[in-house]
């Protein structure tokens, strides 16, 4: 995955360089901490089936990016 931001680019290793190419727009995720945090969310059928919260140094989230644990009230 590569990131272009600004005059920045920022790059991780993968296996995925003959798959297709995708094209997103960014969006600077906020820091905390030297972190930036993710929601990752699941939707089954239409309906909320779980979230998580993960974050990296790094403003590309990984495999081995922390889970972060959370509780909801």
């Amino acid at each position: 995955m590569t990131v272009y931001f600004g005059d920045r680019e920022y790059q991780t290793e993968g296996i995925y360089e003959d798959e297709r190419l995708i094209y997103q727009s960014y969006y600077q995720l906020p820091n905390f901490d030297g972190y930036y945090p993710i929601v990752g969310a699941w939707v089954i059928r239409g309906e909320a089936a779980g979230i998580c919260l993960r974050e990296d140094r790094e403003i590309v989230t990984q495999d081995l990016s922390r889970f972060v644990p959370h509780y909801f009230v």
